[in-house]
């Protein structure tokens, strides 16, 4: 896992993305990254990675960005009670 601590420019910068495809020795191209904020989809996109951007419960809004999936992901863990029938799509 990386953070903030680890390169010396925050997203937007694409710094964070590039150290990780370098550490893992994976194409940025054939990597995807799943991004809740307008800077985060910026940072993965100027990486050159791929882009799902996961919107919030709240309606937080991520903008527009061209070529950038859009998903809604609700969470799911058995310490909270739900079960697999409260997952949509499951």
């Amino acid at each position: 896992m990386l953070g903030a601590d680890d390169v010396s420019r925050p997203k937007p910068a694409p710094d964070i993305y590039l150290h990780a495809v370098e550490l893992l020795d994976v194409e940025a191209q054939a990597t995807v990254a799943f991004e809740d904020s307008a800077p985060g989809v910026a940072s993965a996109r100027a990486a050159g990675l791929h882009v799902v951007a996961v919107g919030t419960e709240d309606g937080g809004r991520l903008g527009a960005h061209e070529g950038v999936s859009r998903s809604k992901i609700r969470w799911w863990s058995s310490d909270w009670g739900s079960t697999r029938q409260d997952r949509p799509g499951m």
